[in-house]
């Protein structure tokens, strides 16, 4: 009997345009839970698979729900259909404003997410400044209006990129559950 899908953490990883989310999401591999030994896959690898233990897994989609050329459904079935059946986490990258084939801003999606998924916990970590010094404060304050979603801020700025397998271990963080 195929167990129903059930996602139980989301992280999404909030920047502009070329700020570091892809970068971020693939430096949680240095983290050793993800049974890696500290080897971050190359930008090629847009999708990745990891055994958190023998029934939980992690989806990370490293392309950004905005640069996929998909509708916000089409991303959505995308993501079950790649999740079939079980318990999951998922991390992915999401950019703060409407853009390409996305209309809904990043409250919307996130709202969307929840409601399709019903996740236990959702994590929003925003790159501000990014790798580009851009600063994200609209985006901050739609999403501390949701409910039951936490927001967090790391430096993914150009001076700060030394940090990056420090930021990359806070992420992988969220997905521990011991």
């Amino acid at each position: 009997m195929t167990r129903p899908l059930y996602i139980e953490r989301a992280l999404f990883v909030v920047a502009y345009r070329n700020g570091g989310k892809s970068t971020h999401l693939r430096s949680m591999f240095a983290d050793s839970r993800f049974h890696t030994s500290g080897v971050i896959p190359s930008p090629a690898e847009t999708s990745k698979t990891v055994d958190l233990s023998n029934e939980r897994h992690l989806f990370i989609k490293i392309m950004s729900l905005h640069e996929t050329n998909r509708t916000l459904k089409n991303y959505f079935d995308k993501i079950e259909d790649k999740c079939k059946s079980g318990r999951w986490c998922f991390a992915g990258a999401l950019r703060p404003s409407p853009e390409n084939k996305i209309k809904e801003n990043l409250g919307e999606i996130v709202e969307a997410f929840i409601a399709r998924f019903e996740p236990e916990r959702v994590r929003i970590c925003f790159l501000s400044p990014d790798h580009n010094d851009e600063l994200i404060d609209n985006a901050i304050m739609q999403l501390a209006a949701i409910e039951g979603i936490e927001c967090v801020v790391i430096d993914a700025s150009s001076d700060n990129a030394y940090r990056l397998t420090d930021n990359g271990l806070f992420l992988a963080d969220f997905f521990d559950f011991t």
